[in-house]
């Protein structure tokens, strides 16, 4: 069995090159909407992959409560 389907009318797109920034932004908003963790665990997996290591123990200390209660925060405000 075949089907023919007769196109009448095509709308004219843009470039690629023209709406690309626009598309990544539209994505980039989108999972940001719907994973409001999102920003957090990409800056821990960026500091893990660079190997960024916070050598004084104090700011350590506070850097991971900052990011503890910002986890918690960002996951409670879904």
């Amino acid at each position: 069995m075949y089907h023919i389907i007769l196109k009448v009318n095509q709308k004219e797109k843009p470039a690629l090159k023209t709406v690309k920034d626009t598309i990544i932004n539209n994505i980039i908003e989108e999972r940001l909407e719907n994973d409001k963790t999102l920003q957090i665990t990409a800056l821990i997996k960026f500091r893990e992959k660079n190997g960024l290591i916070i050598h004084d123990d104090n700011l350590k200390k506070h850097y991971d409560l900052l990011l503890e209660s910002s986890l918690t925060n960002a996951r409670n405000s879904k």
